[in-house]
């Protein structure tokens, strides 16, 4: 009776209702954003014409700050606060030419990286070393230069470039939490580079697309669980250039990357955060190419996955949108590793989604659709959704994952062998990408 109470709290743990909770917290474009590291409640979201909006409730009212005037085209891409000064902010983006900081939160400003050809950043390219929190990188799009401020961004050097100017744009930056020495660009033409001396020198690591002229990689977030473990996003314009986009994993540490989903879908941010021992992993799309007859894969897509990019589910479905034009998504922040609310940054409004106002679903365990055999294999014998993907995991009856294996059935059935888990009682789940799932007790001898 114990272990069956046991697999019901796995099964309500992880059996999770597709109800969505997205909420529109700004009815205006925005594109990047930024938490407060020791407030979570302080919120800043770069908007359209120099606008910066602040909210210091979680959203419920805003303030609309102006970086020196009103303009109609400078995109705030970049909006970043400081951990070890909360009160420093520093913006950059699109079409403003410089980077400017804020030692009050946003009231004033200063200049604090004006270049020859203006500066630009089309992602989250302003990171900051995350054992040192005084020192601070930041990339520019068209030249590839890298700056650094050892004094939280009062002054900058140029420390090396990451590829040739106007030839080979860099679009983000992302800092491995295990290094300070180890930082990964995210480039045009599908490119990652690394560099493992803070940004002097760079070497291309991994090819993500097969068309060169027509990607590029916005956004590359590692693990918290595991530093080796990161994700990246492509994003291309042109439907005639598949195979492109789609989300990526790395599990070396950035060596190599494997396709992992939403092929053929152009994508430009990613979120990551634990839970329950896994990745939950958020994406969002985006589409420039409203010309085109055949418009590319990623207008208003909004995916998760909540086994490290084993199943995904759709949930943008009731995401109210200011309307129907541009549904980009263009950044994903969690409010903190350990609290359930997701933000998002997109051409059509800024929302929460907010998982705490979730409800739990009892998922029946259905008898004979996983059956235990001998030698350490398990039969599934249910195809739960016709052409979907699905995935088995094995939990220990602590609720731990140990493994997830991809199920391809053979009629209408699928034996899987497993002889690297102990023998012993464990609990298995079966998820289908459309979304009903089964599990049974478990027993390897």
């Amino acid at each position: 009776m114990k272990i069956l109470t046991i697999l019901w709290i796995i099964i309500a743990t992880f059996c999770v209702a597709e109800a969505q909770q997205w909420k529109r917290l700004i009815a205006e474009e925005t594109y990047g954003l930024c938490i407060n590291p020791l407030r979570k409640e302080t919120i800043y979201v770069g908007g359209i014409g120099r606008q910066l909006y602040r909210s210091y409730d979680a959203g419920a009212t805003w303030d609309t700050l102006v970086v020196d005037f009103k303009t109609a085209t400078t995109r705030f891409t970049n909006v970043y606060v400081n951990p070890a000064d909360t009160n420093v902010i520093i913006v950059a983006g699109l079409g403003f030419g410089t980077v400017r900081r804020s030692a009050d939160h946003g009231n004033t400003w200063d200049v604090v990286i004006e270049t020859l050809s203006p500066f630009t950043s089309s992602s989250e390219a302003i990171v900051n070393d995350p054992h040192n929190p005084n020192t601070v990188y930041a990339a520019d799009l068209r030249f590839c230069n890298i700056y650094r401020s050892y004094d939280r961004g009062i002054t900058w050097d140029t420390v090396g470039s990451a590829g040739v100017p106007f030839e080979e744009n860099l679009s983000t930056l992302t800092i491995r939490d295990d290094s300070s020495n180890i930082i990964y660009a995210g480039m045009e033409g599908g490119t990652i580079k690394r560099s493992i001396d803070s940004g002097k020198t760079w070497t291309a690591i991994a090819q993500l697309s097969v068309n060169h002229d027509d990607s590029e990689v916005p956004r590359i977030v590692f693990s918290k669980r595991n530093p080796m473990i990161g994700y990246a996003v492509v994003a291309y314009l042109y439907y005639p250039n598949r195979p492109s986009g789609g989300v990526f994993r790395t599990d070396d540490g950035g060596f190599s990357w494997k396709r992992i989903g939403q092929p053929d879908t152009s994508l430009w941010t990613v979120a990551v955060r634990t839970r329950n021992g896994d990745d939950d992993v958020f994406v969002g799309g985006y589409t420039g190419d409203f010309g085109s007859v055949i418009r590319v894969p990623g207008y208003g897509v909004v995916r998760r996955s909540t086994n490290s990019g084993a199943v995904w589910q759709n949930i943008d479905t009731d995401i109210e949108w200011i309307d129907s034009l541009r549904q980009n998504v263009w950044m994903m922040k969690f409010a903190g590793e350990n609290d359930e609310r997701l933000y998002m940054a997109t051409e059509r409004g800024f929302f929460v989604f907010d998982e705490s106002s979730q409800s739990s679903v009892e998922t029946p365990i259905s008898a004979g659709l996983i059956t235990s055999l001998s030698g350490k294999r398990l039969r599934i014998t249910a195809d739960l959704c016709p052409q979907a993907d699905a995935v088995i995991t094995i939990y220990q009856l602590a609720g731990v994952p140990i493994t997830h294996r991809r199920i391809e059935y053979n009629g209408s059935s699928a034996i899987l062998e497993f002889l690297e888990i102990p023998s012993g009682i464990y609990a298995a789940v079966v998820t289908s990408s459309c979304g009903k799932r089964l599990a049974s007790m478990i027993v390897f001898d």
